[in-house]
This record gives C-alpha cells, sequence and structure tokens, in this order.
C-alpha cells in the first residue's frame, strides 16, 4: 500500500472517531439523570435559607461537618476552632480546640503536639514535645 492510500485510512478512522465522540456529548448534554450517584443528598440540598436552624438534625447525617447547628452551620463543637466549646467561641492563636477546649499544642501536657497526647507525670510539653531536652 502505498504512504497516500494509508493517510487515508488514517483520516477516515480519524473522522469517524471524531463524529462518534460529539453524537455522544450531544446526547448526554440535554438528559437529566435519575441515577442513583447523580442525586444530591439531603444535607447537600436543604434549602439555605432554612438549613440546620430549621432543620438541627441534619447535622447528625452522614457526610455533615459536625452534629452541632451554630449560625445556621453544621459544626462540631468538639473540634472546630471557631466554634470551641459553644457557638462563636474563636480559640486565639496559635491554640487548637481539643474537647471543647482552646489549648496551647505546644505547652499543655495534657494535649502536647496534638489533641489528647498527654505526658507522663514527671515530663514537662515543650514546642509540643514531651520531655524536650
Amino acid at each position: 500500500m502505498s504512504s497516500s492510500m494509508l493517510t487515508m485510512i488514517y483520516l477516515v478512522i480519524c473522522l469517524i472517531g471524531l463524529s462518534t465522540s460529539f453524537s455522544l456529548v450531544q446526547a448526554n448534554y440535554g438528559s437529566k439523570s435519575t441515577d442513583q450517584h447523580h442525586r444530591r443528598s439531603r444535607l447537600l440540598s436543604m434549602d439555605s435559607q432554612t438549613g440546620c436552624t430549621a432543620n438541627p438534625a441534619a447535622c447528625r447525617l452522614r457526610g455533615s461537618p459536625g452534629p452541632d447547628c451554630c449560625g445556621n452551620t453544621c459544626v462540631n463543637l468538639v473540634s472546630d476552632g471557631e466554634n470551641c466549646g459553644r457557638c462563636r467561641h474563636r480559640c486565639r492563636y496559635p491554640q487548637s480546640c481539643c474537647g471543647g477546649e482552646c489549648v496551647d499544642l505546644s505547652h499543655n501536657w495534657k494535649h502536647c503536639g496534638r489533641c489528647y497526647n498527654r505526658c507522663n507525670k514527671r515530663d514537662s510539653c515543650s514546642y509540643g514535645m514531651c520531655n524536650y531536652a
């Protein structure tokens, strides 16, 4: 076979591929899917005006950021630095929220380096490490 014949065959195959892909895109463009994977969850489809204030149980659904409702937003009062222990209670820098309490992870022996990481009774917490020397 000559090179011009191979080039023609290649071009025809490319045109068939392009026309097939354009027709698939066009067929799927306007269709509404009722597939379960394309539906929005109850939490995500919640009306932004009502939110969790009108329906606090929405915060306890799977996939929610937290079980508590603060300012119409689901939060976790145990670990959220913006709502630590109660709504709108922000931890100061460099504190973190551990168990609903603002703590300095670099010097707190009960939460040394991370929440609930206790140092031994004789050790101190420095720079987020127990017994740093």
